[in-house]
């Protein structure tokens, strides 16, 4: 479906209805959205609260992550304040940097136009921003038919919300973890399964004792192999005594090494050079071959074999 990542995809969804609710404002369920959470002011400022319900608390909790690519078109500037709000041409940070004063703390960007109000005042801008945010500042252009100020997608050409760019934002497709080796160790030529579970392994995402004590599931920490140490990625995979007993080469050290900071990037350069690629991933065929031989045996009944296997979805 072109997605790899299950979370950021859900939180996108859900973050077309916050778009929603921000700029259709007088559709029926924003009508009743409002008048519970957000009586006196809009959904982009809208605050969590108590009581909520599980809807409210989801759109809201996605909205906070998504709010990175909204931005304020300006019109009148009589909604846009000055301070606070992303209005800016900048993608790394659409925010006034300035330190605010607190005499105008709440002043919108109105204030910092000339009195026929078709463009900016310097004098204003001289006095009150640093050079930088003077120099963005001068860049955003006023409309001169005074229409009012409107939010934007920033992700899109057609400056409307998509859950696809919205996906991208999260996993940071423009760059970082997603861009370069990524792409490149996405082009192997292996198995789709198995880059899949090297993508789950780096992100940490595969449902491990400790993981899921952190989703609130009541099932222990212990690691199910030893029934020593906490049941971790790198300790299940690298560091336990079963998983020592598989035939992994040299992939094994730096794997280990790398599982347990930020360098999935540096990682995924390794696995998809020709020095790194054939050995990592024979090492992690070579250590699901072990795990699989452990379930069928040694020390575990049916009913648990049934609970490992669904914690670790050894399905290869």
């Amino acid at each position: 479906m072109g997605f790899r990542r299950m979370r950021e995809m859900n939180i996108a969804l859900l973050g077309k209805q916050g778009w929603r609710f921000l700029n259709r404002p007088d559709s029926l369920v924003a009508r009743v959205f409002r008048s519970r959470y957000y009586p006196g002011g809009d959904f982009y400022n809208a605050k969590l609260g108590r009581d909520s319900s599980y809807v409210w608390m989801n759109v809201w909790e996605a909205w906070g992550e998504v709010q990175q690519g909204v931005r304020w078109r300006v019109g009148t500037g009589q909604i846009v304040k000055i301070w606070g709000d992303p209005w800016l041409p900048s993608r790394k940070n659409p925010c006034v940097i300035t330190p605010m004063f607190d005499s105008i703390a709440t002043a919108t960007v109105n204030c910092l136009m000339n009195d026929v109000l078709d463009g900016w005042d310097v004098e204003i801008l001289n006095d009150l921003f640093c050079e930088r945010d003077m120099n963005l500042i001068l860049k955003v252009l006023i409309s001169l038919s005074k229409g009012i100020d409107i939010h934007y997608w920033d992700g899109e050409g057609n400056v409307h919300y998509s859950v696809k760019s919205a996906y991208r934002l999260l996993v940071g497709e423009s760059g970082g973890v997603n861009g370069g080796s990524w792409t490149k160790m996405w082009n192997l030529h292996i198995p789709p399964k198995v880059k899949c579970f090297f993508w789950s392994l780096c992100s940490n995402s595969l449902p491990t004792k400790v993981a899921l004590t952190l989703k609130r599931v009541n099932c222990g920490t212990l690691c199910a192999f030893c029934g020593v140490e906490r049941e971790l990625v790198a300790h299940v995979f690298m560091v336990c005594d079963y998983a020592m007993q598989g035939r992994i080469g040299p992939s094994h050290y730096v794997f280990l090494g790398y599982l347990g900071g930020e360098k999935q990037e540096n990682l995924a350069k390794y696995v998809s050079s020709s020095e790194g690629g054939g050995s990592f991933f024979s090492g992690i065929l070579t250590g699901v071959e072990v795990v699989r031989e452990f379930l069928g045996g040694a020390g575990m009944n049916s009913g648990e074999r049934v609970e490992f296997g669904m914690h670790h979805l050894i399905i290869y």
